[in-house]
């Protein structure tokens, strides 16, 4: 028997450690692809969820988004033979206790999924099988597509309402402002002569709304333009961080900027610069001008910022949707369990 449960032990372990070295690649399924005749109410199950879809969290309904509801079960044996029907969003093998593995998912059947659209109202109802895990995929014009890899479904003949917001998928702003001695207090730069200016990052209209625009930040694109008169002047820069202390990054031309007349200066960056900086794991984000040395303004200096942010258009899973992961604590009786098993197949031997 310890010959046999050994391997399979070991087998059961590779997959756990291999599945937490997957990144997750999105949903099984693309709100993209519900027609746009969908209609508001659908599906043959017994319990009806009712889906509101948000602009923002808190914000107003959406008419007309498209929404795909979808769910699976997972099957599997105690003899490391692993089956998947119906799968969602990844296998589940059973030793003593189910282990789910993040893999990448297999798309739903038709017979499995529920393509629905938002009335005016933005709300659209799905009929699915109770007492089942599912997956809802979200997404409208102008906006991100958004993933709930599970929920669960209720008793039959019953009812419930899920809320998912969506968010913009691009941003421009404009803002208008001088920098004046009767300003904002500076943060100075360390390790320069800067001195920043910074203002919060101008997307959505609460808290929550900004962490959710951070986390989905794919491109940013930032420009001042300030003119250097004889009533005030100075070579300007742009930086941006994730606290008030200190920018994570900073602009300023190698070319001198005091000259009269108009100057700009640009900062520009990609998902994986701003990855680098681990924004997206921030609560906020700033955005300002700097000053140097070469900077004299008594009556104030005007200056002009225009952001142009581009959003992550592929769906990210919300945390509220999502289960805790059972890995860490299987990993320790797996690890015990086939050491055991191990040692005593090579004792007997």
């Amino acid at each position: 028997m310890r010959e046999t449960l050994a391997p399979v032990l070991l087998g059961i372990l590779l997959l756990v450690l291999t599945a937490g070295c997957i990144e997750n690649i999105g949903p099984p399924v693309s709100a993209d692809t519900v027609p746009l005749d969908a209609p508001q109410s659908g599906g043959n199950g017994d319990y009806a969820l009712t889906i509101q879809i948000l602009d923002e969290p808190e914000g107003p309904s959406i008419d007309d988004a498209a929404i795909i509801v979808y769910w699976g079960s997972y099957e599997g044996d105690a003899s490391g033979s692993f089956q998947i029907q119906g799968d969602a969003n990844g296998q589940s093998a059973h030793a003593d206790a189910a282990v789910r593995i993040s893999t990448q998912p297999s798309t739903p059947s038709p017979d499995t999924t529920v393509p629905l659209r938002t009335g005016p109202d933005g709300t659209a109802t799905a009929n699915i099988p109770s007492n089942q895990p599912v997956g809802i995929v979200a997404t409208a014009d102008g906006h991100t597509e958004e993933w709930i890899p599970q929920a669960s479904a209720g008793a039959g003949n019953d009812s419930g309402t899920l809320a998912l917001p969506l968010y913009k998928d691009r941003i421009d702003t404009h803002h208008e402002d001088a920098l004046t001695l009767a300003g904002a207090t500076p943060a100075p730069v360390t390790g320069s002569n800067h001195d920043w200016y910074p203002i919060e990052a101008p997307w959505g209209e609460t808290d929550t709304a900004r962490e959710g625009y951070i986390e989905r930040l794919a491109e940013l694109r930032i420009m001042l333009t300030w003119s250097n008169e004889p009533t005030g002047g100075g070579d300007l820069g742009l930086g941006a961080g994730a606290t008030l202390n200190d920018p994570d990054i900073v602009e300023d031309s190698t070319i001198p900027q005091s000259e009269p007349g108009e100057q700009t200066v640009e900062l520009v960056l990609d998902k994986t610069a701003i990855d680098e900086m681990r924004w997206p794991a921030s609560s906020n984000l700033y955005l300002g001008p700097l000053t140097s040395s070469a900077y004299a303004a008594p009556l104030g200096l005007p200056y002009e910022m225009e952001t142009e942010a581009r959003f992550d258009p592929f769906a990210q899973p919300h945390r509220d949707g999502m289960n805790e992961s059972p890995l860490p604590t299987l990993l320790v009786p797996l690890l015990a369990l086939a050491a055991l098993l191990h040692r005593g197949q090579r004792d007997t031997s």
